[in-house]
Parts: C-alpha cells; sequence; structure tokens
C-alpha cells in the first residue's frame, strides 16, 4: 500500500482556532496499540543510512554493518583520488554529491573547483561544503557566483 493513501501515523495540523462544537467525536486508544516508527514496518529491514541510523544511536552501527555494503564509508584519500581521476563534469558532480565520508579532511583541499567552469560543478560543491566545518570561506565565495543557482545553494 503506497504511504501516500495510508493516512496512519500522520499529523494534522490545522492553521485556524477549532470551535468548541466543531469536533464530532473524541477516540481514547489504548498506549499498547500503535507501531513504534511507522506503520506496517514488521518484516521489513530498517534502512541503514546515516540520516536514518544516526553515529552513536542505540543499536545503530549493528544495523549499519548488517545491511549497508557502503560501511565503513570511505575516508579522505578515497573521495579525492576519484575526484582527481573525474574525466568531466558530470562525473565530479557525481563525487561531490556522494554523502560525505568520515575523516573527509579540510575543504582547502577543494578549492580549485571554486572556479570550475561548469556551474553544475559549482552547485555540487556548495551543496559538499555543508558538512565541512571549515567550508565557510569557499561557500562565501560560491555565494558571489554569476550563475544564480550556484549563489542560491551556496547560501542556503
Amino acid at each position: 500500500m503506497p504511504r501516500t493513501t495510508d493516512p496512519r501515523g500522520y499529523e494534522v495540523v490545522v492553521p485556524r482556532r477549532v470551535g468548541r462544537r466543531e469536533p464530532h467525536r473524541v477516540r481514547h486508544v489504548n498506549r499498547v496499540t500503535g507501531w513504534r516508527y511507522m506503520p506496517d514496518a514488521h518484516g521489513r529491514p530498517p534502512c541503514p543510512c546515516v540520516v536514518c541510523q544516526p553515529l552513536g544511536a542505540y543499536g545503530s552501527a549493528k544495523i549499519r554493518t548488517r545491511l549497508s555494503r557502503e560501511w565503513p564509508e570511505p575516508t579522505k584519500p578515497e573521495p579525492m583520488a576519484r575526484l582527481a581521476d573525474a574525466g568531466g563534469p558530470l562525473e565530479l558532480r557525481e563525487v561531490l554529491y556522494e554523502p560525505g565520508g568520515r575523516g573527509r579532511g579540510d575543504a582547502d583541499a577543494l578549492a580549485y573547483l571554486v572556479d570550475h567552469p561548469d556551474a553544475g560543478v559549482r552547485e555540487a560543491l556548495a551543496e559538499a561544503l555543508r558538512s565541512y566545518r571549515d567550508g565557510r570561506a569557499l561557500q562565501a565565495r560560491l555565494a558571489l557566483d554569476p550563475d544564480p543557482e550556484v549563489r542560491a545553494a551556496a547560501v542556503r
């Protein structure tokens, strides 16, 4: 069953005051009734990505090692070597859009891409710099880019 047609688990926000006579009925639900994370989750393996299983969360390491083929994430030399070997702008964007691995190092290693002729590469760089602690200086340079999409990605 697609999620869009299954209303269970949704929170409804009414953007106005609800009058006293508007609710037709109130149901009290047993505390045991319901689900922990999402409806119909039983029998499906959990998602092993770092967004769904944050680092340090209880049991997340076990789930990632059991279900993920890409764990542990690559350290800095591997993506940097792929960036150096990338032939064209499409390959550069592909490497930059990959989730950042642990031990990426400093953002200065990506400074040469700020002046890349392809706007898509500069936009992907602006998105990738969000996960770097010291990427603000490069993002400030990208915020002055002539392309509006690159500027928007750098400001976000």
